[in-house]
């Protein structure tokens, strides 16, 4: 689902840098809506499932907040470079295709790490977790 997410929001980025181009709010509106409503909606819903199997239970927090804190560094510059990018003579086209690439590389990575989306919460994890409950029981 993660993946269909991320080509529903390229293809429907898009439409919405088209429907800019008709200065009407309606598909202004409309174009807005597609991007959020299908693609980052899919994207969204997946994500803290996926990041949960993605880490052991003793550094899952630890884990995703740092990839949550570095996605967050690197995408806070993204209305900087799109300026730049448009102030030197870029234009929508180039925006969306640079958004394209973005999300085709998170899919790329979605596809690398599908290892533990086949095997949630695979051995290692179940190992960790009956550990730390044994612990518990045992301190009391």
């Amino acid at each position: 689902m993660l993946i269909i997410g991320l080509i529903l929001q390229s293809a429907f980025l898009f439409a919405f840098f088209l429907s800019l181009h008709t200065v009407m709010p309606f598909w202004v509106f409309l174009g807005m809506m597609a991007v959020l409503n299908f693609g980052q909606a899919a994207i969204v819903g997946v994500v803290p499932a996926y990041y949960s199997e993605m880490f052991r239970t003793d550094v899952r927090v630890t884990g995703i907040s740092v990839g949550m804190q570095l996605g967050a560094l690197a995408g806070g510059f993204t209305p900087f470079v799109a300026t730049w990018i448009i102030a030197e003579g870029g234009s929508w086209p180039t925006l969306a295709i640079i958004s394209a690439a973005v999300s085709a590389i998170a899919a790329i990575g979605v596809v690398v790490l599908r290892r533990r989306a086949v095997d949630p919460l695979g051995e290692d994890v179940r190992d960790d977790a009956a550990g730390a409950v044994t612990q518990g029981a045992e301190r009391l």
